[in-house]
């Protein structure tokens, strides 16, 4: 999971160079963090979440990774990241794993 640490411009770089190496019929697996395109939902499953991270750490250590993560991220939608795919020349796509702000996607050249 990179892609959530890398700028736009480095998105689109490592999205570009990745299609570019890759033969036709080759493949791409990314599991990516993201952010909902309806702000109540990007709110909910943030508080789920943490709701989880509560069972293992103190709220002051999630308040403070929060803190370092979110001038660290740069978090695309899922719809951001499917034109990524597209505009790249990846011929198919498929979302495989759904979790909260958490995906999976395959894409094929």
């Amino acid at each position: 999971m990179i892609t959530p640490f890398l700028t736009k411009k480095e998105k689109e770089k490592f999205f570009y160079l990745v299609s570019k190496n890759l033969n036709k019929g080759g493949g791409l697996i990314i599991i990516d963090k993201i952010k909902s395109s309806d702000v109540d939902f990007e709110n909910l499953f943030i508080d789920m979440y943490h709701e989880f991270k509560m069972k293992k750490f103190s709220a002051l250590n999630i308040l403070k990774k929060r803190k370092s993560l979110r001038t660290a991220m740069t978090l695309n939608t899922l719809e951001q990241n499917y034109k990524l795919i597209e505009k790249n020349k990846f011929s198919k796509k498929e979302l495989f794993f759904k979790y909260l702000n958490f995906v999976g996607i395959v894409c094929v050249k």
